[in-house]
């Protein structure tokens, strides 16, 4: 089937591999769904289907985000400023890229500084959740370069629903969905780098978190848990209320997602 040639991607272009991924995924679903093939669809029986492993994966592993500016450097130089946000505040594209029916990407109403002068980025994650993402201490002065701008005092940050209805008010920094980019290796460094960083610095001994588990008759159990207790998640050991904390800073309100970060 020489779909890649037959079928062009934007600007009447060859479409790139997640386009073509995405579609045969589709089809799958339709024609095989429904009885009218056989057999699904294998994206290696695409002509000229091209290849997505070798810019994201090596020997079975993920690229870290660190690789992968090392083997696409021209690419960085392209998209220096993108990359570095995302690395800098551990966004999703939906929160940095402008698209969709709901556009929350990051805009000249996103930012706020505290009074040391710190940035964080105001954001509508997954499920419509409002939170704030602070800088890390290594991309703080590159951030302030590009945005203190446009930075509010962290007092005037907004209600949630005031925030969300004010999101088309504002200029959006990147239009682009450039697919070459894999921002959650980038969104990993960020809780890696911003993990060790609030670790390190953790003083919150005062600190209790209600911890949710299930007991072998899957009834919930709810326990309070000391944010100096130590635990290991992934690859990182320190304070449960310093994962916590990575956690919020992600968009997410429980430590087992972060696995898939922490590795």
């Amino acid at each position: 089937m020489a779909y890649q040639k037959e079928y062009g991607g934007r600007n009447d272009g060859p479409a790139s591999a997640h386009t073509l991924s995405a579609d045969a995924t589709m089809l799958n679903h339709v024609f095989v769904g429904t009885n009218l093939w056989d057999s699904p669809l294998r994206k290696s029986d695409i002509a000229d289907m091209p290849k997505r492993s070798l810019d994201t994966i090596v020997n079975n592993r993920s690229l870290t985000s660190n690789e992968w500016l090392e083997r696409h450097e021209t690419l960085y130089v392209r998209n220096e400023q993108l990359i570095d946000t995302a690395r800098a505040f551990g966004l999703r594209r939906s929160e940095l890229i402008a698209g969709g029916r709901y556009d929350r990407a990051l805009n000249t109403g996103s930012f706020f500084i505290n009074e040391a002068g710190k940035l964080s980025v105001a954001t509508v994650g997954k499920g419509g959740k409002y939170r704030l993402a602070e800088v890390t201490e290594e991309y703080a002065p590159k951030m302030r370069v590009y945005y203190a701008q446009y930075a509010r005092p962290i007092s005037e940050l907004p209600e949630e629903k005031e925030f969300k209805e004010n999101l088309g008010h504002y200029e959006r920094f990147f239009s682009q969905n450039n697919h070459d980019i894999p921002i959650h290796i980038h969104r990993a460094y960020y809780a890696q780098t911003k993990f060790d960083e609030i670790n390190r610095q953790y003083r919150g001994q005062n600190d209790v978190y209600k911890k949710i588990t299930y007991d072998r008759n899957g009834q919930k159990v709810i326990r309070s848990v000391s944010g100096s207790e130590q635990i290991k998640i992934g690859t990182k050991e320190g304070s449960y209320g310093a994962f916590m904390q990575v956690s919020e800073n992600l968009g997410h309100n429980r430590l087992d997602v972060l696995n898939n970060y922490l590795k």
